[in-house]
């Protein structure tokens, strides 16, 4: 760039700290090896320091969360001071000096009037589209209220045609930006990095005692309960079959009581949340790896982080088929129908006894990792966007869109 100075990108993410979101840790990491400064908006660390581990020059700047989003006022009062905290610590970042770019991730899409602004005052803005904030309401709720419903219909689209450009993690997602507006969107999934891919697919291979395991958020919507049901069932047939749920979330105790009900005693590891050393470390361990998430209009148009990680690490996959689990996963995976426990269970059973099978899921998996959905393929054209919205400052909301 024919710039005196790097080009300078704010990054906003309101519902987790950076060091604990791959994709915009990733996302940060990259623009700083293409030559920019970047600074990240987030919530603050309860529990350890702010800064992104092995990253001094990019710049963290935390904010407290006085309360956590728990029923209709908590998420309120969080997402208010989430957007007054941001606020804040734009202004005080732009008096500091310039920013070139701001990017606002989702959930929830409340920044769209700061987008807004930033484009007025001649700074690009993007909106990385993270959740589906309508669908995750219906499917948590089960009976969604109308105004409510209609209101986060309303913030999507307001976040979608402020931003100058969308960045959408997959085809569905950029489909229904499209929908709503033509304003630019570019797919950037999520994705390790080449050299996060381990050598070898030897975990496919069979150990002494077969490890079947669950990556991810325990939420109420991941469907782990269902796992947890599963690992009981597959003991019946496997009792040398050890079971792993690596993670953490609102649901880990309720999980260990159920699996202490359905006497899995030791046989059920629960390991808490892990840094990025420890999933390469517990992944490279196991025999099958399983996604329980429900199908439901949600999880059919999203693409589970999980997935990827599985396929990156030559794990065969257990997966209820959806849409955007077949695309990323293609016949890395064993679909079932759903996520019933006794679907899943035959599944791993199945490929617990084909050995053969699982070198060649695996094989199929690195395989797609390495060609297309790593990080490395990704980042280029999220950093090329970047680019390209700077270098076209105050670029109309109507542009054309530029296919993913």
């Amino acid at each position: 760039m024919s710039r005196t100075s790097p080009p300078h990108a704010v990054l906003v993410i309101a519902n987790l700290p950076v060091s604990r979101d791959r994709r915009v840790s990733r996302q940060a990491r990259t623009l700083v090896a293409a030559g920019w400064q970047v600074t990240v908006v987030c919530p603050a660390v309860a529990d350890g320091p702010d800064a992104l581990p092995g990253a001094p020059q990019i710049r963290v700047a935390p904010y407290r969360l006085p309360v956590q989003g728990n029923g209709l006022i908590g998420y309120l009062v969080e997402f208010l001071w989430s957007f007054v905290a941001v606020t804040v610590w734009l202004l005080r970042i732009r008096r500091s000096g310039r920013i070139d770019l701001v990017q606002f991730c989702n959930p929830p899409d409340i920044f769209f009037p700061l987008a807004f602004v930033a484009r007025k005052a001649g700074i690009a803005a993007v909106f990385d589209h993270h959740d589906l904030s309508p669908e995750m309401y219906k499917v948590r709720t089960g009976r969604p209220r109308g105004a409510i419903l209609s209101l986060l219909q309303f913030l999507e689209h307001m976040s979608i045609t402020t931003a100058s450009a969308v960045v959408a993690t997959n085809e569905s997602f950029r489909d229904r930006a499209l929908v709503h507006s033509p304003a630019r969107v570019v797919v950037v999934r999520n994705g390790p990095s080449l050299d996060e891919v381990p050598a070898a697919a030897t975990s496919a291979n069979a150990p002494a005692r077969p490890r079947v395991g669950y990556l991810g958020v325990l939420g109420p919507s991941d469907g782990v309960e269902s796992f947890v049901q599963m690992a009981a069932l597959v003991r019946r047939t496997r009792p040398d079959a050890d079971f792993v749920v690596a993670g953490d979330g609102p649901e880990l105790e309720a999980l260990r009581r159920s699996a202490d009900s359905l006497g899995l005693g030791a046989a059920m590891r629960f390991t808490g949340w892990l840094t990025s050393d420890e999933v390469h470390h517990e992944l490279r361990d196991w025999t099958v790896a399983v996604q329980p998430d429900p199908r439901n209009e949600m999880n059919e148009q999203l693409t589970m982080a999980k997935t990827v990680e599985y396929m990156a690490h030559g794990l065969p996959i257990v997966a209820v088929d959806m849409i955007e689990t077949r695309r990323s996963a293609g016949e890395s995976a064993r679909y079932v129908q759903d996520a019933r426990p006794h679907l899943m269970a035959e599944a791993v059973l199945d490929l617990l006894e084909q050995p053969e099978l699982r070198l060649r899921m695996a094989q199929v998996g690195r395989d797609r990792v390495r060609s297309s959905l790593a990080w490395d393929h990704q980042g280029a054209r999220y950093t090329e966007l970047f680019e390209r919205l700077v270098n076209q400052r105050r670029r109309p909301v109507g542009a054309r869109a530029v296919k993913g």
